[in-house]
């Protein structure tokens, strides 16, 4: 499936099933709908850092710390200038996975040369979709799994930048660096 251009996303958590609800809806009206975990959650955060750390001067040799301060600068500015006010669109054409969230259990970061970066989505078995993300949508993201969290019990710190945690690093895919969770 081509990568969606993306209108607005939601994240909600269900606390019956512990889970967040990810609702995607596109330009073109059609909505999509994810179950995402703890456990999933915790495995592409360290990649959604790592994106978020690739935009800020890249190729640049500046300290841990001024990285870490330039980020958090560009994710304020991105911040706000996204709009969290607006309620999301219910009024949508097509559901192309169905009205049931499909549960995510693979997922693939790609980022582009232009700064964009491709988030694939995909359950065990069947079709998922990707997402082209720009840099504000990509913090605007990272900020709605951030919101979200304290409403979970589920003990996890989403910080910006890379993390020191173990997950797998960035790969090739294409001649793009691609980061992989399966």
């Amino acid at each position: 499936m081509t990568a969606q251009r993306l209108h607005q996303m939601q994240l909600i958590y269900s606390q019956i099933g512990d889970r967040l609800m990810l609702r995607i809806n596109t330009q073109d009206k059609q909505e999509f709908r994810f179950w995402l975990t703890r456990r999933f959650i915790k495995r592409i955060w360290p990649g959604l850092a790592q994106a978020l750390a690739r935009n800020v001067q890249p190729g640049a040799s500046y300290s841990p710390q001024a990285r870490s301060a330039m980020l958090e600068h560009r994710h304020q500015q991105a911040i706000a200038q996204a709009d969290f006010n607006t309620s999301f669109d219910n009024e949508v054409e097509t559901i192309p996975l169905g009205p049931e969230p499909i549960l995510v259990t693979k997922a693939r970061l790609t980022p582009m040369k232009t700064g964009v970066v491709i988030l694939a989505l995909f359950p065990e078995t069947g079709q998922g979709m990707e997402l082209a993300l720009d840099s504000n949508l990509l913090h605007a993201l990272c900020q709605l799994f951030q919101d979200a969290l304290p409403k979970t019990d589920w003990d996890l710190k989403l910080q910006l930048g890379p993390s020191t945690t173990d997950h797998p690093s960035m790969a090739t895919l294409n001649g793009n660096p691609s980061w992989k969770l399966n």
